[in-house]
């Protein structure tokens, strides 16, 4: 905070950041106690503090998914993965770990991307990520050539 040509400021920031984290972690708290209510009111507010924190919306959209309510969390996840592609990334590892059901149909509704749906594809190479996945690409209406793969 020192060295911010704003210290007042980025304290506010700050103070504010760590307050969204307090409500996530109440969050997870009361998921762990089964109160799923509780749970995504602790989750909004801390949206609320922090809106532009992917990370807050993703894990909301995470506890969402545990909870049933699959089809609510879809535009969370989408929200997330158009502020940063890496969360995508995340969401089939989470199953390891017990963060997520290991369902490889639901993986793939979560970390599809809508708007490539109906876009002729043509895999071009492998992942560099993972061998068996490959690389598909298409040219989207600015005749821009768009890579993507599914892991």
């Amino acid at each position: 905070v020192e060295d911010s040509p704003e210290p007042l400021k980025e304290l506010r920031r700050l103070v504010t950041l760590q307050r969204a984290y307090n409500h996530m972690n109440n969050g997870d708290l009361a998921v762990e106690h089964k109160d799923n209510e509780a749970a995504l009111q602790e989750y909004s507010a801390a949206e609320q503090l922090a809106p532009d924190s992917a990370e807050m919306i993703f894990w909301h959209a995470v506890a969402l998914v545990n909870m049933g309510k699959v089809d609510v969390s879809l535009p969370l996840f989408q929200k997330v993965f158009k502020m940063d592609e890496n969360w995508r990334t995340l969401v089939p590892r989470l199953p390891k770990s017990g963060l997520l059901p290991d369902d490889p149909k639901l993986m793939e509704k979560i970390t599809r991307n809508p708007d490539l749906s109906g876009v002729p594809a043509k895999a071009t190479s492998p992942c560099p990520q993972n061998p068996e996945c490959s690389v598909a690409s298409y040219q989207d209406a600015s005749g821009v050539m768009v890579s993507y793969c599914a892991c």
